[in-house]
Order: structure tokens, then C-alpha cells, then sequence
């Protein structure tokens, strides 16, 4: 499958975690179980498209430290409904502590910090280099204004 795809499957599976989580967090308690079924759901694919994107860059042997910081990133939101389950009170809490997960896991994902190069990808794989790793563009030299 192209990186394309598994790009709108990673951010589609995002947007139901994220959902599902805020469901199920203020869901009453009986009306949950779809709820945390479906983030369930959501964080598998998560998951499954994430490796699917590390395997068309090229990566899957050599894992960066980015990667490391989504997994755990992942981990943490995946145990999220656990901690409702157990802490009722803590709801608005732990969505507020979602939403700086995903802030932190998109500046991961953007600009991939603890890489060996230096550059965030500036390109995407397109269809003749599909299963290839980006090429990194490399940005020109600042000029001084008037010139």
C-alpha cells in the first residue's frame, strides 16, 4: 500500500482515538463499553498505519528515536480509558493531558527530533519512488534582503 494511504489511515485512526476517548470519558459509566471498544479499535490502527508509514520510509530496521517517543506517546494514550476506568474524577484531566500527547506526537512527527539527519523529510514518496525513503531538500542559503 502506498505511503499515502497509510498517512489518511494514521491520521483517520487519530481523529476516532481522540474521539472516542473524550466519549467514553464523559459517558456514563453503563454506556462506555462502545466507546473504549472503539478507541481500542482506533489505537490499533494507529499502530498498524504508523509502522506501515516507518516501513515506506525506510525505516523499520534502524528505528530512530522519534519513533520511540510516538510508541510511548501511543502507550500513554492507549492505557488513557484504564485510568477512567479507575479515576472517574480524573476525566477532564487526562483529556487535557490527551491533547498535549497529540501536540507532542505531531512536533515528533514533524520534525523528527533525535534523527541522524538534520532536516525534517521535506518531500513525499511519490509514485514512481513509492516504498522509497524522501528525499530531504536542502534549503537555500539566506541572502541578505535586496539582493
Amino acid at each position: 500500500m502506498s505511503y499515502q494511504f497509510y498517512k489518511v489511515l494514521h491520521v483517520v485512526s487519530l481523529f476516532l482515538l481522540f474521539t472516542s476517548l473524550a466519549a467514553a470519558a464523559f459517558a456514563p459509566q453503563d454506556k462506555r463499553k462502545p466507546w473504549v471498544a472503539l478507541h481500542g479499535v482506533a489505537t490499533l490502527i494507529a499502530l498498524v498505519a504508523g509502522f506501515g508509514l516507518l516501513a515506506r520510509l525506510g525505516l523499520m530496521k534502524g528505528m530512530p528515536g522519534w519513533v520511540h517517543i510516538k510508541l510511548a506517546i501511543w502507550l500513554a494514550l492507549g492505557v488513557m480509558p484504564f485510568i477512567l476506568r479507575k479515576a472517574n474524577h480524573l476525566a477532564l484531566p487526562l483529556l487535557l493531558v490527551s491533547v498535549l500527547l497529540g501536540a507532542t506526537g505531531s512536533y515528533v512527527a514533524v520534525n523528527k527530533p533525535m534523527s541522524t539527519t538534520s532536516a525534517p523529510e521535506a518531500t513525499t514518496p511519490t509514485a514512481d519512488t513509492e516504498g522509497a525513503a524522501p528525499a530531504a531538500e536542502a534549503e537555500p542559503e539566506s541572502t541578505p534582503a535586496g539582493e
